[in-house]
């Protein structure tokens, strides 16, 4: 399905946005710019986790009892984690720019910002980033001041507000035109193939060919996304499963903990929303296939029948661990991020678990047995 090539002026902001995505080298061949696109990204990373070392350091009488490098990187875990999560999933748009996946310089066949479509994928694909960038880093620099406030430390979390800032920045806008932008793209493929066929403008034949097309483009969109998710995904389990072991077990424990992991939960949420969308559009489609028998989609029942059947078996979705991402997500990551508080919770009250045996050594002599540390104030 070729995109329509009708001119649609493209506001100011969204011209400077794609200008800078092909600045930084996010358009292919402009390996040189890129190279140093990801150093100065890595650079950012560094800054920020150093700055998280800082103030745990400066904050050692309050959240290390033993004061080592080690246990300043250990109560720092999560937040490691985290921004090797960013790194990959960095890597891994970079590396999707560079494949046969539509993304923003090879789904309109280098017209992005010529044509009615293109622009209106790019202006939806950019217009939430700066929103993000400001949400992100507001919040999660205040969460980590305050962290790190009992002692001292606040000022460093406030010098990395700018790298959080910088890292942000660059990865929203390979964000924006990688995978948010091809989620969006085939999103659009999908609503202009479901309403010609709801219109009436295909027999069974040419819907069948048209919607072979169209799972092409979705199944290269999995496809690409799909080389990094299984890591990315594994990563952020294992990050939240740290931030509710530290909340309840640490002495580096402390409010700001737990609400980085509802934030980080939350943040999860928004980011898979577009490939949801996506993958649940062929059971969508089903149901208005058989449905719809009042407007001018005028198939008979054993077309219907049939063509319900071809999407159930040529459906292609993105899968975690055999989970596809689905409405049913959005439940499965409550029952989880609930579940697993709900898990330490009990292993602590109940049960005087303390930690795992190889994870005391940073306790310290402040850790006395019985002593229920998520519930110390500053």
């Amino acid at each position: 399905m070729n995109a329509p090539a009708s001119s649609e002026p493209a506001p100011a902001w969204l011209v400077a946005a794609i200008s800078t995505a092909e600045a930084v080298g996010f358009k292919p061949g402009r390996p040189v710019r890129l190279a140093l696109t990801i150093v100065t990204y890595l650079c950012f990373v560094a800054w920020w986790l150093y700055c998280i070392y800082r103030g745990l350091r400066a904050a050692a009488h309050e959240r290390l009892p033993v004061d080592t490098v080690g246990c300043a990187l250990r109560a720092e875990l999560p937040f490691l984690i985290s921004m090797l999560v960013s790194v990959i999933d960095f890597v891994g748009m970079v590396v999707v720019m560079r494949s046969a996946a539509p993304h923003a310089w090879s789904a309109f066949s280098g017209k992005l910002l010529g044509s009615a479509s293109g622009t209106s994928v790019a202006r939806r694909s950019v217009e939430r980033q700066p929103a993000v960038i400001i949400f992100s880093v507001t919040v999660f620099t205040l969460l980590l001041a305050f962290w790190l406030a009992p002692g001292g430390g606040w000022e460093w979390q406030l010098a990395g507000a700018a790298g959080l800032a910088g890292l942000n920045s660059i990865h929203r806008l390979a964000g924006a035109v990688g995978g948010e932008f091809m989620a969006i793209y085939v999103q659009d493929v999908q609503k202009k193939f479901e309403d010609e066929l709801m219109a009436g403008r295909y027999d069974y034949q040419a819907a069948v060919r048209a919607f072979k097309e169209v799972n092409e483009k979705r199944r290269s969109v999995g496809a690409a996304l799909a080389q990094t998710l299984h890591i990315i995904m594994f990563l952020y389990f294992v990050q939240q499963v740290v931030l509710v072991y530290d909340w309840f077990l640490k002495p580096w424990s402390a409010w700001p903990l737990l609400v980085t992991y509802v934030m980080t939960g939350l943040g999860l949420s928004g980011s898979v929303q577009p490939y949801i969308e996506m993958n649940d559009w062929p059971e969508k489609l089903s149901e208005q296939v058989a449905e719809n028998i009042d407007g001018e989609f005028l198939w008979s029942p054993t077309e219907r029948t049939n063509f319900a059947s071809f999407l159930s078996n040529t459906r292609t979705s993105l899968e975690f661990a055999g989970f596809a991402f689905n409405k049913g997500f959005y439940l499965a990551l409550f029952g989880y991020l609930v579940g697993w508080f709900m898990y330490i919770a009990e292993l602590k009250q109940f049960h005087e678990f303390k930690g795992l045996p190889f994870d005391l050594a940073c306790d310290g002599p402040s850790h006395e047995e019985g002593e229920f540390l998520v519930g110390a104030s500053y």
